[in-house]
């Protein structure tokens, strides 16, 4: 089963919302991130009405290691190896920050997958270690 990406984005719902504050908004995406990364795809992109931004999936695609001969690390790539159509695109106009939100779908989130800061990879071994 072979579609387009932008044709596979349209059959999921996109949450879409306002956000009038700046800070908010980095809230926001930092607390969505807990569960699910984000990569930038290319830097600000100006559009008739602001600048636009475009985040994709941090897992999608490949991670590039067959075209050169590195050691992976030991557990793997989180990558699966086409496109996650998880997106989240931002749009900055007039000091307001709106955003589009395709849900993540196809990969589960696994915790092999996760990218934790310190504090959460302590709590996870602590409550492993019990």
């Amino acid at each position: 089963f072979l579609c387009s990406y932008t044709s596979l984005r349209c059959l999921f719902n996109a949450i879409v919302s306002i956000m009038t504050d700046d800070d908010y908004f980095t809230h926001w995406k930092n607390k969505t991130q807990k569960l699910l990364n984000y990569v930038r795809d290319t830097n600000k992109k100006k559009s008739s009405d602001g600048y636009r931004y475009f985040y994709s999936c941090h897992r999608s695609y490949s991670s590039g290691l067959d075209l050169i001969k590195v050691k992976s690390k030991g557990s793997g790539t989180n990558k699966i190896g086409g496109a996650c159509p998880s997106r989240l695109i931002v749009t900055i106009r007039n000091e307001r920050v709106f955003t589009i939100f395709y849900p993540d779908v196809g990969h589960t989130c696994e915790v092999g997958g996760l990218l934790l800061d310190e504090e959460d990879r302590n709590k996870l071994a602590g409550k492993l270690a019990q």
